[in-house]
């Protein structure tokens, strides 16, 4: 049958098929169709075939289910696939999270041009700027109108996101399409309790120096404090002994002298270093950057 031989990549017997008749869109198991099937193995001879013999890419189940955003990557065989899918009806915002999630700049932007919303939440939640996963689809989406300001809806920013994961230039690209970098995330709407939350403190937090630096670089404030994080960054990087944060964020104007519930960074590495004694040379270099005495505010 057809569908078997499109399963099996074999395009002279779906041509032979196809041309002998075979219905192009007949519907197997759990809703899979042929043209979807070779748009997931991403095959674009195929694809082509059963298109140009009346094959619907929009029957059945898995259609629109999203299995047809497993056809977006990066190879020219998925971007050339993804064209001939939305110009035979398939939906551009079906396609567009996928594509900047796993395609390139020019499906998202051939998806942009036809109409995809570059502020749609997926089923997730989530807005296709969070999905991208480079500066060149986040440029390409502010370019089409995305909002920097725009939240997930659990109120995660695609800023917030990627400094924790330590995507450094796509935190760059994110300052540079309008982010501010001290753009608080609100917490869950389910844990208000938890409080608003900085880029700085989650990078900090997750030893991403890289992102760390950029943010501050971009104007971030060292001493902001949120409800989630008790503490400034500084206090967190000496708690946890990360010297080279410790001096970045000393560089950059955070105060090694604040003082919160009597806690100062110097009280933090003190106390990092009687919990971490085997990671006392850190400590000491640490303890070396700080002002010697606790007096401060």
């Amino acid at each position: 049958m057809l569908y078997v031989a499109v399963c099996a990549e074999d395009f002279r017997r779906v041509l032979k098929m196809v041309r002998a008749g075979a219905n192009v869109n007949q519907e197997f198991g759990h809703g899979w169709t042929p043209i979807v099937s070779a748009a997931v193995a991403r095959n674009r001879r195929i694809c082509e075939i059963l298109l140009a013999h009346g094959a619907d890419p929009n029957r059945g189940e898995q259609a629109s289910s999203g299995a047809l955003s497993h056809a977006c990557g990066r190879d020219s065989d998925s971007v050339a696939i993804i064209k001939l899918l939305v110009e035979h009806g398939v939906p551009p915002d079906r396609l567009v999270h996928a594509a900047a999630r796993n395609g390139t700049v020019r499906m998202v932007g051939q998806l942009l041009r036809r109409g995809a919303d570059p502020n749609l939440l997926n089923d997730h939640g989530h807005p296709p700027l969070r999905d991208a996963r480079s500066p060149a689809v986040i440029r390409e989406l502010f370019r089409f109108g995305a909002n920097p300001l725009a939240y997930s809806a659990d109120c995660e920013h695609p800023l917030h996101y990627n400094a924790v994961r330590g995507r450094g230039r796509n935190v760059r690209a994110l300052l540079a399409g309008g982010v501010p970098p001290d753009h608080p995330e609100p917490g869950p709407p389910d844990k208000p309790e938890i409080g608003e939350a900085y880029a700085l403190h989650m990078a900090v937090n997750g030893k991403r120096f890289r992102c760390a630096r950029v943010l501050l670089e971009a104007g971030a404030n060292p001493e902001l404090l949120s409800c989630y994080h008790t503490r400034t960054p500084l206090m967190t990087a000496c708690r946890r002994g990360l010297a080279r944060l410790v001096e970045l964020l000393l560089k950059h104007g955070a105060d090694p002298k604040r003082r919160i519930n009597d806690d100062t960074a110097r009280s933090e590495a003190l106390l990092g270093l009687e919990q971490n004694p085997e990671r006392k040379r850190s400590y000491r270099k640490i303890l070396g950057m700080l002002p010697s005495t606790d007096r401060g505010h």
